[in-house]
């Protein structure tokens, strides 16, 4: 499995003695992240199924925007609402980003390619637009 690269870290001096000076043996690595406890959070979950996605959706995605269903060309897997999917381009198969999703996997696979307008004549009940808000979407590589 491919390892996310890890933030930049800085070096701090700490201070190791009354007058605030660092002396020799007092450096320590402090890795800073700009993650927010939600993405990280959202790294964690086990991931339940994948979303196979066009160019558009996948540019889209990555322009912070959140995920809508025209854009999926599959679904993978089997997982309900309020569980992790990987996003993966399907022109080079490879998983760009993850999501919490507001639909399950059958009822995403009802709306697939569809405009949101339309998913409650696909779905039989009215359903949010977006199948994951970009709030609940993290993006772990690069699309090329």
């Amino acid at each position: 499995e491919r390892q996310l690269p890890r933030p930049p870290c800085t070096v701090f001096h700490l201070p190791s003695d009354e007058s605030g000076t660092a002396t020799p043996g007092t450096c320590s690595d402090f890795c800073l992240s700009t993650m927010t406890p939600l993405r990280r959070w959202l790294l964690a979950l086990p991931v339940r199924g994948s979303l196979w996605l066009d160019h558009g959706a996948c540019m889209a995605v990555l322009q912070k925007n959140s995920l809508f269903a025209v854009g999926i060309v599959e679904v993978c897997g089997r997982f309900r609402k309020d569980e992790c999917v990987s996003l993966i381009n399907k022109a080079t198969g490879v998983e760009f980003a993850r999501a919490l999703m507001n639909l399950g996997h059958e009822d995403v696979d009802k709306v697939k390619g569809v405009q949101s307008h339309e998913f409650e004549k696909a779905l039989g009940f009215p359903a949010e637009p977006e199948l994951a808000h970009r709030r609940n979407i993290i993006i772990v590589a690069p699309v090329e």
